[in-house]
């Protein structure tokens, strides 16, 4: 569903089909020590607009 980078950078593009409320855990480790992260990630569902072209008189 989404993407992180070695730098940790999160990236995501949704589509309106996966709107919701999602509970992520991230766990990283370097061999040695462990440490984990829990966060909430919504996406709303937003309904495009529809774009009338009106041509001018």
């Amino acid at each position: 569903m989404f993407n992180i980078n070695g730098t940790g950078y999160i990236s995501d593009t949704p589509t309106e089909s996966v709107a919701g409320v999602y509970a992520i855990r991230i766990n990283v480790s370097d061999g040695t020590i462990n440490t984990t992260d829990d966060f909430t990630y919504t996406i709303n569902d937003v309904t495009q607009p529809n774009i009338d072209f009106v041509s001018p008189t």
